[in-house]
């Protein structure tokens, strides 16, 4: 019977040296799991930061891209409506010049024809 007691004891002993054990390691264990949690939740704070930079800057690039668009847009149809009217310009210049071209051949030839009496006036003298 003191055999049984004794083993008993010692088995409880044993018992108790594991279960302090493993209690120590589930406590080092939940304190681990406890650190992790909080980096887990920095870093999906981070990222949620991240990516709320990253739409700011998206956002800002695009609106960027936008107004020089419009911009450009806008010099273009400035550029388009000058060289239009320089166009008109240009035809209506035309059309005038040819519509003072009979006048011009007109002199030119009534030139001609007084240059060349005048030469044989001249020359007849």
């Amino acid at each position: 019977f003191l055999l049984q007691v004794l083993y008993l004891e010692q088995r409880v002993s044993e018992l108790e040296r594991d279960a302090a054990t493993t209690s120590e390691q589930q406590n080092r264990l939940r304190q681990e799991n406890l650190q992790l949690l909080h980096r887990v939740h920095a870093l999906e704070e981070q990222l949620k930061d991240q990516e709320v930079r990253s739409d700011e800057v998206q956002s800002e690039e695009t609106r960027k891209h936008r107004d020089e668009l419009r911009k450009m847009e806008r010099d273009r149809s400035y550029r388009l409506s000058s060289l239009k009217a320089r166009l008109q310009e240009l035809e209506n210049e035309n059309l005038d010049l040819r519509s003072q071209l009979p006048g011009f051949k007109a002199t030119a030839q009534r030139l001609e024809e007084v240059s060349s009496s005048t030469l044989n006036y001249v020359s007849c003298s």
